[in-house]
């Protein structure tokens, strides 16, 4: 087949002659040749992209034909997004390096109970519910990362086949239509007061907002594309491998500059949380939804260490005092990750 060698994702043609956009490191696909030297050149690369998920769909976001790209969640990704690898700084960082950007993306989430600096400290080694795709949520322990896996399976199927029924799962997902509870995806957003508003009951019945006691904003590394979707950046999507060559697509929210996460946020992502408890709630109406009117009781802030990702320094304000401490990630006698409070 014909392969352009200069581009970062490689365009080829494909066993039925159509043109498949794919991420190939040549020196992988030759060992994986020499591996099987039965198969011909063409097997091998239809296997070796099967067997890796080397897909990605590109979409372009403007009329300078800039694009944005979605790709395949390979299986190296998978292996370590499960894992907790905090507790060895330097897998952590490569983790960070090959597979995140720099900059980060914000969920917000509303609460009836209280946390504690160890439910708080949680998050960081373990997956939450809420901060999984509507599918995933339903899962608990263990039974998560099934869940999970079978969002990312939907997910680079849609990638594979290319075709319009993406931007469908997208659409619905973004306007929570008919099949939103059984999408594969997240929401986040690239702005914080976006979720801070959701962290107030934004979409939440009333009676959950009467009962708030807790806000919570959470902020996570942003993957490369592994299973992410810029909403805002998709205008077209442009694709010969469908019968659909071209399909509008507009986001209905724009200003809450939504990133959609396949299978959602795991504990390695997530760089701070902040968890403010109120009291004295009130619903408020804000553009016809409710959110809650309250006062600050006291605010506490987890940070990951950037140097240490074992390390958690939190800072908490409570009217005019601050007080800080930190704490350290350790695996106790069973294997379980744990946090001690340092000295």
């Amino acid at each position: 087949p014909y392969i352009p060698y200069a581009m970062p994702v490689q365009r080829i043609k494909d066993s039925k002659n159509q043109w498949v956009d794919v991420d190939i490191n040549y020196y992988e696909l030759g060992e994986f040749c020499r591996e099987n030297p039965k198969r011909t050149f063409q097997q091998n690369l239809e296997a070796y992209l099967e067997k890796f998920h080397k897909w990605s769909v590109s979409f372009n976001s403007g009329k300078n034909q800039d694009f944005t790209e979605m790709k395949a969640i390979t299986d190296d990704f998978k292996k370590l997004y499960f894992d907790v690898t905090a507790q060895k700084p330097q897998v952590y960082k490569n983790k960070m390096s090959i597979f995140y950007q720099r900059s980060n993306v914000f969920r917000g989430q509303s609460y009836t109970k209280r946390f504690s600096d160890d439910d708080a400290l949680d998050f960081f080694v373990d997956f939450k519910p809420e901060f999984l795709s509507m599918r995933a949520s339903r899962g608990r322990g263990i039974i998560v990362k099934h869940f999970v896996k079978k969002d990312f399976q939907l997910y680079n199927r849609l990638i594979k086949k290319g075709d319009a029924r993406v931007l469908e799962y997208i659409k619905d997902h973004m306007t929570m239509g008919d099949d939103y509870f059984n999408s594969p995806f997240a929401s986040t957003s690239k702005v914080e007061h976006v979720a801070r508003r959701f962290s107030k009951g934004f979409l939440r019945d009333l009676n959950h907002i009467k009962q708030q006691k807790s806000q919570v904003i959470a902020e996570y590394r942003w993957r490369k594309g592994y299973g992410t979707v810029d909403v805002n950046r998709l205008r077209s999507l442009t694709s010969e491998w469908g019968k659909d060559k071209t399909v509008s697509f507009g986001s209905k929210y724009a200003r809450q500059q939504e990133v959609m996460v396949a299978g959602g946020l795991a504990p390695d992502e997530l760089v701070s949380l902040k968890i403010v408890d109120v009291t004295d709630v009130e619903p408020v109406q804000n553009t016809g939804e409710w959110i809650a009117k309250a006062k600050e009781e006291r605010v506490r802030t987890f940070t990951r260490d950037q140097n240490d990702p074992r390390i958690i320094h939190v800072t908490e304000e409570a009217g005019k005092s601050t007080e800080t401490r930190s704490y350290e990630m350790v695996e106790n006698f069973w294997g379980n990750l744990k946090f001690k409070r340092l000295k």
